[in-house]
């Protein structure tokens, strides 16, 4: 609804369907793919022109016109290459990161580390409610949307540690990570990102997202698991090829306790070593 009201209405809503033509459509998307007129971009130019050919061939189904003019116009605006998110892979650097993110102040910098220790996306994260932590299990249970499921997440000894502060803050708010001065009632992912920079590290370097590649990374690298389907699961990813249906009925939560515990073990262990390395 939103992309048909911003950007597509303005110059479709009062032409006849037949008469819709090829060129004068490709001309008003050029800008929005384009990002011309300061809002857009690839994206929303591709899923305007989904929109524009559901609309066509409903049309066409219907007897309504006996052509689709617009059939080949996604072809003319190609997706972007994406580029991977910056993540630090080497050990040594990430317990230089993972050292001086612990003396970042306020919420975000709780919110951060937890991140660190838990690797749920940081919409999630932050969106998140103290009702979603079940402390007798250690778990938080939340529904990701960006994936449209539940997940449930196993809470280390340092995850549990760290959710203790925050509720030094937030205990009688409804969100973990409640901020008075944010539309959503929350601290937003900004926030993080700005004290990530503050501290000197770079957006070649590292994002928050990147967080969740340097676990995968590191863990399959240093064979803190060596079971990529239980890596996945992890990071809430779907589980792809040949084991999917395997794992797909399973939560696998004893296993996923286990390496969560150890990966707080282990970036507490990579601190050490940059502090006796590199401070001492």
């Amino acid at each position: 609804k939103g992309r048909l009201e911003n950007y597509i209405y303005p110059f479709m809503k009062k032409i006849s369907i037949a008469k819709v033509q090829y060129p004068f459509v490709k001309a008003k998307i050029k800008p929005i793919y384009l990002n011309k007129t300061g809002k857009g971009g690839t994206e929303t130019a591709r899923r305007c022109i989904f929109i524009l050919n559901m609309v066509m061939y409903h049309a066409l189904d219907n007897g309504i016109i006996i052509k689709n003019p617009l059939a080949r116009l996604l072809k003319e605006f190609p997706k972007q290459k994406v580029e991977n998110v910056s993540a630090i892979t080497d050990t040594e650097e990430f317990g230089k990161f993972a050292y001086e993110m612990d003396s970042l102040p306020h919420l975000s910098g709780l919110a951060l580390r937890l991140i660190m220790h838990t690797v749920i996306r940081e919409g999630a994260m932050l969106s998140m409610k103290w009702s979603s932590i079940n402390w007798k299990k250690k778990q938080m249970i939340y529904r990701d949307t960006k994936v449209d499921r539940d997940h449930i997440v196993p809470l280390s000894k340092q995850s549990i540690e760290i959710l203790k502060k925050i509720q030094e803050h937030t205990a009688h708010k409804e969100y973990i990570f409640h901020s008075s001065a944010s539309k959503s009632g929350h601290i937003s992912p900004q926030a993080m990102l700005k004290q990530i920079r503050n501290r000197g590290w770079s957006g070649d370097k590292v994002t928050v997202h990147g967080l969740r590649a340097s676990f995968q990374t590191i863990c399959e690298e240093e064979e803190l698991e060596t079971n990529v389907a239980i890596l996945e699961m992890c990071l809430n990813h779907k589980v792809k090829g040949a084991l999917s249906d395997v794992y797909r009925r399973g939560k696998f939560i004893k296993q996923r306790e286990v390496l969560m515990q150890k990966w707080s073990d282990y970036i507490d262990e990579l601190k050490r070593n940059y502090i006796k390395e590199s401070i001492i």
